[in-house]
């Protein structure tokens, strides 16, 4: 059975509003999430950027309260569409103590955390701290290391990180080569070595770097093919419990 875009299940977007790069108002939220509707989307995962010590790095507990009012405004204009907690984590030097301290959202009250590394300039201790993670038992999600230096001149050092279990989350544009072709070969590889668990939209806006569309998930699908397609955008986010009106997780993500 071909894969939909309506079973699409994005878990990388920047749709709260006032936060950080994305919506500057409910107003703009509500733009954002039409255009959700428009392509049939029902589910998604909220992931403002969380950078300590910046303001783009607000407390969990008004991300969850600014999902619920959201989700609240969404039902009172009858827009079918439910918007799930997370973060988009960026590596810190003290994002051990983050951990610790229970101060960082999973994605979709799930064990899985997304983490940004840093684009230029990644050091060898910032992928250490990715190791000392993931050696701790934390369960870990790469959002689009395909744009950073460092897995692009060498995307096989992070195919080895997930044999120890990272997942890796591509953005939909890189893909598409909107990022440009050192982006698209890297994604590329990485999809070819089986190591991409997710893709997401990062959507920011209704005007610029917005949802996907039906032209984009066709090209998507003649990229990559209809198995992988379907298990990089429905089957692996479902295992979430990422689905209107459910919150049950605590399922494993496939490999493959």
């Amino acid at each position: 059975m071909s894969s939909k875009l309506s079973d699409f299940i994005d878990i990388h977007v920047h749709i709260l509003p006032n936060i950080d790069d994305g919506p500057k108002s409910i107003e703009q939220s509500i733009a954002l999430s039409k255009m959700y509707m428009e392509a049939g989307i029902m589910s998604l995962i909220a992931t403002p950027h969380f950078i300590p010590g910046t303001g783009w790095s607000v407390p969990k507990e008004i991300i969850i309260e600014k999902v619920i009012e959201l989700n609240t405004e969404l039902q009172k204009q009858a827009i079918p569409l439910q918007i799930f907690t997370g973060m988009e984590i960026a590596l810190h030097n003290h994002i051990l103590e983050s951990f610790n301290n229970d101060i960082l959202l999973p994605l979709a009250n799930s064990e899985y955390y997304l983490i940004e590394l840093p684009f230029n300039d990644l050091q060898k201790t910032s992928l250490k701290t990715i190791t000392t993670l993931l050696d701790d038992g934390k369960k870990i999600i790469l959002a689009h290391p395909e744009r950073t230096n460092t897995c692009q001149e060498n995307p096989s050092l992070f195919s080895l990180m997930v044999q120890n279990g990272l997942k890796i989350q591509v953005n939909l544009g890189s893909l598409l080569g909107y990022f440009g072709l050192q982006c698209f070969t890297t994604a590329m590889k990485l999809i070819d070595s089986e190591c991409v668990h997710f893709i997401g939209s990062d959507a920011h806006s209704a005007t610029k770097r917005t949802p996907p569309t039906q032209k984009q998930w066709a090209d998507l699908k003649k990229l990559v093919g209809e198995k992988t397609t379907s298990r990089i955008c429905i089957t692996n986010p479902a295992l979430f419990g990422v689905r209107p009106c459910e919150t049950k997780i605590g399922c494993e993500l496939r490999d493959t």
